[in-house]
């Protein structure tokens, strides 16, 4: 798991270095995630490099949860991989977002960003029937939650809000 602040570093460094690309590779070689570690990059054309996020909500609070879909879509408009996985208390958020009609959290849905809910806490907090209809897929592939190690194994680094 990397840090949001070594993580903010690598994108910096990635995003406004003046001395090419070299400086911001040795800061991202750096940040080796255990067993799982692979890249968290690759350069796609000669000035861009192409960086994979998942992000892991946990809370159903609202107002944290407003910084998962700005990030996402900040992320998404600059070129980012990213994957919005709903854990914990984070699945009630569906149905509230789309009660509400908030429109960041559509935005995220529309642009493909939301990659799974848990399939057990949906069932645990009681609203499994509603996240099964809502389009989203479930994941339960490690005891019926998705697992952290499915993302490490293809390249993304991970952030847990």
């Amino acid at each position: 798991v990397v840090h949001w602040r070594s993580l903010n570093e690598a994108f910096h460094s990635l995003l406004f270095t003046k001395t090419g690309s070299s400086e911001a590779t040795t800061l991202l070689e750096r940040k080796k995630i255990n067993r799982y570690y692979q890249p968290m990059y690759r350069i796609v054309d000669e000035g861009g490099v192409h960086v994979k996020i998942a992000i892991f909500a946990f809370r159903a609070d609202p107002l944290c949860f407003i910084y998962v879909m700005l990030n996402a879509l900040d992320m998404k408009r600059r070129g980012i991989d990213v994957k919005v996985i709903l854990e914990g208390e984070s699945v009630t958020l569906i149905q509230s977002m789309r009660e509400s009609d908030n429109k960041l959290f559509e935005q995220m849905v529309s642009a493909g960003l939301v990659d799974c809910v848990c399939k057990a806490c949906s069932a645990k907090m009681g609203v499994l029937a509603y996240n099964e209809s809502s389009g989203i897929r479930l994941c339960d592939e490690m005891n019926g939650h998705p697992a952290m190690a499915t993302y490490l194994e293809q390249g993304y680094a991970i952030i847990t809000l």
